[in-house]
């Protein structure tokens, strides 16, 4: 943790997504599939409040662009990503 950091709290909202960033894809960490729930999670907090998606759509597209990643593509593929677990989440 002392190479790659901790969280960054410039970021109010997208902390997590810059921390999970520099460790998968500057670290390289390896994942594994795991085929089963481990946690269930609610629906809310920052990144879901209505009021807060212009600020959360900024950092995320700071950070990104701070990774070399091409902002506003990689955040559009992220909400895209996203669908599925939202439409799972309502029929649940």
């Amino acid at each position: 943790m002392e190479q790659w950091g901790l969280y960054d709290e410039s970021y109010k909202i997208a902390a997590d997504s810059d921390f999970l960033v520099r460790y998968l894809y500057k670290a390289h960490l390896q994942v594994a599939y795991l085929d089963k729930y481990i946690m269930r999670m609610r629906m809310g907090g920052l990144s879901t409040d209505s009021a807060k998606r212009k600020v959360m759509w900024r950092e995320d597209v700071r950070l990104y662009k701070a990774h070399g990643f091409p902002g506003t593509l990689t955040k559009l593929m992220k909400m895209s990503w996203k669908v599925p677990q939202f439409v799972s989440a309502k029929f649940k």
